[in-house]
């Protein structure tokens, strides 16, 4: 499959499952699709039309999203992901959020790896977030949130089940705009 544990995509993006991100001469990156194109598309396109329509019956101002952000995680059971807002280019220049964020949950067996948590919690609440969901991983689960929550992964629990085993999530947000930046010199993402 294009995300399994085993996949071209990690090494080609030098992926490193090991030390739980990419390494350290690519950093985090994502993936910019114009939603106008995506209806002719790429498989990848109709999996996020598919998903966007899904989602717009939550989300009704997903109806004026112009594009789709995706990035992909392949982590080992005690792997988490510190609890962050989702922004445009880590909110350099001011914090901008999507519309919806959405994990879906691609490999891993079922509990593999630490829940989602998805809080209440926005940029500049003077208060902490007045409640939490915790969302187990599930190989086929779709998690729908706002895309200004705070929200991460909790490490898994106890000893892995198999330790070459990986939880591969894709994740993918909709916006309403957001600045498309180029690809770096060796065609690895930017941002």
């Amino acid at each position: 499959s294009l995300f399994g544990p085993g996949a071209a995509f990690w090494a080609e993006h030098r992926y490193n499952s090991l030390s739980r991100c990419c390494s350290e001469d690519v950093g985090y990156f994502s993936y910019t699709h114009p939603l106008s194109g995506c209806a002719g598309g790429s498989t990848l396109d109709g999996i996020i039309r598919h998903i966007l329509d899904v989602a717009k019956g939550r989300f009704p101002e997903l109806s004026e999203a112009r594009f789709a952000e995706w990035w992909a995680h392949c982590r080992p059971h005690p792997s988490g992901h510190q609890l962050h807002f989702d922004s445009d280019d880590e909110g350099v220049g001011g914090a901008r959020h999507p519309v919806c964020s959405c994990v879906v949950y691609v490999d891993g067996a079922e509990d593999f790896g630490g829940p989602t948590l998805v809080t209440t919690q926005r940029l500049g609440d003077a208060a902490l977030a007045a409640r939490g969901w915790l969302v187990h991983p599930l190989p086929g689960r779709l998690v729908m949130f706002d895309g200004s929550v705070l929200h991460g992964v909790l490490p898994g629990r106890g000893v892995p089940p198999c330790p070459e085993m990986r939880r591969v999530t894709w994740m993918v947000a909709f916006w309403k705009d957001v600045q498309i930046r180029p690809f770096a010199a060796d065609g690895l993402p930017v941002s």
